[in-house]
């Protein structure tokens, strides 16, 4: 929930066609100031204050001391942040199951790079294409 609370959005029309990567800015900038007004407003832990300003980031990208206990909740987070956006702007349709650390997701989406099944295992981060 507290994950976006930075979030700057532009102010579009239903009918306006927009280039995402134009119209919003970088997700690393509002992560971080969802975590800050995580931590400093609601004195939310520092756990979850660090998947929060983390979010946008690539698992090669976090910094030396980012725990690793943290990895397997960074990775879901990251699923269901991803999977929330296709659904609520793209209008997708997904399934998801957990076996264990195994997520399996299946996605379907206007937008055909989405479409597919994956799985995710959250402890070692590997994931695998099952299916188009």
């Amino acid at each position: 929930m507290f994950h976006d609370l930075g979030k700057s959005q532009p102010i579009l029309s239903v009918s306006d066609v927009a280039d995402p990567k134009k119209v919003f800015e970088d997700g690393k900038l509002h992560a971080y100031r969802g975590a800050e007004i995580a931590k400093n407003f609601y004195a939310i832990h520092e756990d979850i204050v660090e998947i929060i300003r983390y979010h946008h980031h690539e698992e090669h990208e976090l910094p030396d001391a980012f725990p690793w206990r943290l990895r397997p909740m960074f990775r879901l987070f990251q699923i269901v942040d991803g999977l929330s956006a296709s659904i609520t702007r793209g209008g997708g349709e997904v399934d998801f199951t957990v076996q264990d650390c195994i997520v399996t997701v299946t996605e379907r989406n206007h937008r055909p790079q989405y479409n597919g099944t994956w799985q995710v295992d959250l402890f070692t981060g590997k994931r695998t294409k099952i299916s188009d």
